[in-house]
């Protein structure tokens, strides 16, 4: 059917025919999308819900494949190697144990792709051919380098005499401080109160005229 589709026969089908026929297309795509790009028989088998996927667990266990499955109450455990005892019609729980179960796959697939890159780089470097003409001429090098005398050590420089200190200029010397104008000072003593004015003395009274006077 994908071949018929890639040379394009569905084009010259009627509308109603080719419909039929991209609709069939489609559902085998989405059944066995996975199993066209396979190019070894899978190591395990994960199902939801075994007593729904009762195909799928049959010819695993025609196969002889590992069969890891969501186990409910109404599922047949004997016919599972790895029973997981979980609902497996709620939708969380399936999202829940599919995500590790995804995560874990993941993981081990990328940890294998490390150990066969290390693996094959180890096997490459132990079965490299040790090259003669390369041992020859480290040989040869290895000789020469051993009759040759040593090369005298190159005479240590003579120590150059320091510089001499530039004298520096004396700082200028700082403003004597102003010192702030004294207090005026207070007068020695203070001034003198104007003295005050003195009493007069009462005018004498007058004195009263007596009886022996004969003008009165």
């Amino acid at each position: 059917l994908e071949a018929r589709m890639a040379a394009g026969e569905h084009e010259s089908l009627t509308k109603r025919e080719r419909l039929r026929m991209v609709k069939q297309y489609n559902r085998m795509q989405r059944a066995f999308g996975g199993l066209v790009q396979m190019d070894r028989p899978p190591g395990m088998v994960f199902v939801i819900d075994p007593r729904l996927e009762d195909i799928a667990v049959r010819e695993a266990n025609r196969t002889k494949t590992p069969i890891v499955a969501l186990c409910d109450t109404d599922a047949d455990p004997d016919l599972i190697d790895f029973p997981v005892p979980a609902n497996d019609d709620a939708i969380r729980s399936i999202q829940l144990l599919t995500a590790r179960v995804a995560g874990a796959v993941l993981e081990g697939v990328a940890y294998g792709e490390v150990e066969q890159e290390a693996a094959a780089a180890g096997s490459v470097v132990d079965l490299a051919p040790a090259d003669p003409a390369a041992g020859a001429v480290a040989a040869v090098e290895a000789g020469t380098a051993a009759a040759a005398p040593p090369a005298p050590a190159p005479a240590a420089p003579a120590a150059e005499a320091p510089p001499e200190a530039v004298a520096t200029p004396p700082a200028p010397a700082a403003a004597p401080a102003q010192t702030a104008p004294p207090a005026s000072e207070a007068p020695e003593e203070a001034a003198a109160a104007p003295p005050a004015p003195e009493v007069e003395a009462a005018p004498p009274a007058a004195e009263a005229p007596s009886d022996d006077n004969p003008e009165s």
